[in-house]
């Protein structure tokens, strides 16, 4: 039987939590993967600040959905920086740093390959989130400071916008994964259909340096029924993986 511990040579059998549905956190059990959003394998590094308050660039991998991601770390105010880094030192994370009393955050999008991080959405993905049975959304969070917003807006390739948030928690210190269910995302667009996905990262305020939040995955997954949760109980201490470098 295949090890569901590692996917896509991530970390799996972390703990989860439904968001927009019920909450469980059970070691070692992970809703069932559906589509790889972006697994952060490719290096991306943008600073904001009072000079420099909005950067931009884009990521070209075959890993990531539709080839490309496209990043922009914003400024909004504060003595510091906003840093966003994807993949240092090869690490396969995504990490958002808001230095202490500074506001800001981070966006992420994927939407085809467009060569900018700038201008209107562009909908070049059309692909079915649906697919596999997938009934939400799921970030894996490794670790996060304070409590940071995870908004999510949907581009419908024919129009529309679904729109949805994660509230993640501080004090996380091991994996944790943390699901978006469909059926709590605003009415707009056809989810057979998305041309673009828009991930927004608040960061907000730090009471010291370092990474508020690293993120390992996203993805599209079915979550198991709960009843299907407690089946899986006495086989729940699976040990915690990550690829090698």
């Amino acid at each position: 039987m295949e090890d569901e511990t590692m996917v896509h040579g991530k970390i799996r059998g972390a703990s989860w939590l439904a968001v927009g549905g019920l909450a469980l956190g059970v070691l070692g059990t992970t809703p069932a993967e559906a589509i790889l959003i972006d697994g952060f394998d490719a290096p991306q590094t943008q600073v904001a600040n009072s000079a420099f308050p909005t950067e931009g660039g884009v990521t070209l991998d075959a890993g990531i959905l539709g080839g490309e991601s496209d990043w922009i770390a914003q400024y909004t105010s504060g003595p510091g920086s906003i840093v966003l880094t994807v993949d240092a030192g090869g690490n396969g994370l995504l990490e958002a740093q808001a230095d202490a009393g500074t506001l800001g955050g981070v966006a992420a999008f994927w939407d085809g390959v467009d060569g900018t991080p700038f201008g209107a959405v562009g909908l070049g993905l059309g692909v079915d989130l649906t697919a596999g049975g997938a009934d939400a959304l799921a970030v894996t969070v490794v670790s996060n400071a304070t409590e940071v917003l995870l908004g999510f807006n949907l581009f419908g390739t024919l129009g529309g916008i679904s729109q949805g948030v994660i509230v993640v928690p501080g004090g996380i210190v091991s994996p944790t994964v943390l699901t978006l269910a469909f059926a709590s995302l605003t009415a707009g667009a056809d989810l057979t259909d998305i041309g673009g996905i828009e991930m927004d990262v608040n960061p907000g305020t730090l009471v010291s340096a370092g990474p508020n939040i690293a993120i390992d995955l996203v993805e599209t997954v079915a979550v198991p029924e709960p009843a299907a949760l407690l089946l899986l109980l006495p086989g729940t201490a699976a040990a915690l993986r990550r690829r090698s470098a």
